[in-house]
């Protein structure tokens, strides 16, 4: 039912529905989504960082993972799914409680 929630409110592409899905234990994935025929060796990566990082260096990144996840662990690049999560820099802690990067004079509600 979710699914539809997306194709609803988010345009979610309708092809991705006629796509194969697969389900590795809470995961579940498209195994032939843009044309990349995926195993059950699926990889997801997720990686939260600040934002701000260009195209370019996030296209290095993605190439960087597949390819030493391949070399470590025999990985195939189509198996390397890669999630960036960016976040700015006021929603980061590092402990005591702290917005560490926030502005000192920054409003708290």
């Amino acid at each position: 039912m979710h699914a539809h929630a997306g194709r609803q409110t988010h345009a979610t592409p309708t092809h991705r529905a006629d796509r194969g899905k697969a389900r590795r234990g809470d995961l579940v994935y498209d195994t032939e989504y843009l044309a990349i025929a995926r195993t059950d060796n699926v990889v997801v990566v997720q990686i939260t960082l600040s934002a701000g990082r260009s195209l370019e260096l996030k296209r290095a990144l993605y190439r960087r993972l597949a390819d030493n996840l391949a070399q470590a662990v025999g990985l195939r690049p189509q198996d390397a799914w890669v999630k960036l999560v960016e976040v700015a820099k006021e929603n980061w802690s590092f402990g005591h409680g702290v917005a560490c990067y926030a502005p000192a004079d920054a409003v708290t509600a």
